[in-house]
């Protein structure tokens, strides 16, 4: 099996699993909050259409061209990235659970990019979530500590998951590149 090939079988598992939780996440935040402001639930409503529809579209372009499957991983990081940023600023304040899918990008970069890409896709959601906390001037420290646990496990997890597809890419390797 060639890189290609580990890589189109990386975006189907990542749409296969991930998609379906940060729909999940969102829906259960919306049916566990009745009174949340209209605005936030058809926002949030409109996001996970999109989120279909984008990460649907994208899936079978990478299989009716398999050799885009880096660039469509990445651009479906940072497609997913806006998104759940936007989810995220919607719920946050009504959903704790929200800060989940900001844990999606590190692990979708983890298999697509590099540990430098994957820890800049991990700054960008510890500085939202952090962010919002600090907009909101939110001073309780089980707030923050809560947040910086939370950014820990994403940062371990996605320094795990780099670990996994780096293995799994060199046993999937051309076997002149095998010791």
């Amino acid at each position: 099996m060639h890189e290609q090939e580990v890589g189109i079988e990386f975006l189907k598992a990542l749409n296969r699993y991930f998609t379906p939780v940060a729909v999940g996440v969102m829906l259960f935040g919306l049916i566990l909050n009745p009174d949340l402001p209209k605005t936030s639930f058809l926002g949030c409503i409109g996001i996970i259409i999109a989120a279909l529809t984008f990460n649907v579209i994208t899936a079978v372009h990478v299989i009716e061209n398999p050799a885009s499957w880096r660039k469509v991983g990445y651009l479906r990081v940072g497609v997913n990235l806006f998104l759940n940023a936007c989810a995220y600023l919607l719920l946050y304040s009504h959903w704790p659970i929200i800060w989940v899918l900001f844990s999606l990008g590190p692990v979708a970069m983890a298999f697509y990019g590099d540990v430098t890409e994957t820890f800049f896709v991990m700054g960008v959601s510890a500085s939202i979530m952090a962010g919002c906390l600090f907009y909101d001037g939110i001073k309780d420290p089980r707030l923050w500590g809560a947040t910086v646990v939370q950014i820990m496990f994403m940062l371990l997890l996605s320094l795990f998951l780099i670990r996994v597809a780096a293995l799994i890419r060199r046993e999937h390797s051309p076997a002149e590149g095998k010791a």
